[in-house]
């Protein structure tokens, strides 16, 4: 009788031990399923990103091509009145003038400088995401 007892109480240990492993297993099941889903909301938003990034890159490349275009044909404008002008007073106002107004364009420079920024920033987001979703 003593052994029936000792053989239900040890059927009984690994009924309890099955059940605790099945809640375990669903547990890291779930725990799979919530880090795949942030792992695809994180792959969307860094996609996003990236693809918002290659917009402003384009949009600078454009408007850099847009101010070099304006320059250049600027600079043929006034390049025959530097050459016909005798005068050294209204050369040197010229070439101040056009100083002045080449200072004005150059806020491209800052832009492409940020553009860069970004693009390193979304490079290396990478890893930041990676660590951040096995931290979890």
């Amino acid at each position: 009788m003593v052994r029936t007892a000792s053989n239900g109480l040890s059927s009984l240990s690994r009924i309890h031990d099955t059940a605790d492993t099945a809640l375990s297993v669903k547990s890291l099941q779930n725990q799979i399923s919530e880090l795949e889903a942030d792992r695809s909301r994180v792959t969307q938003t860094l996609e996003a990103r990236k693809d918002t990034a290659h917009q402003a890159e384009l949009a600078a490349r454009k408007r850099e091509e847009e101010l070099s275009r304006e320059l250049a044909s600027k600079v043929s404008i006034v390049l025959p009145f530097q050459v016909a002008s005798t005068d050294k007073g209204s050369q040197t106002s010229e070439t101040e003038s056009l100083k002045t107004r080449l200072r004005k364009y150059s806020d491209y420079d800052e832009i492409k400088r940020e553009l860069d920024i970004m693009k390193v920033g979304v490079v290396f987001m990478t890893p930041i995401v990676s660590k951040s979703l096995a931290v979890r």
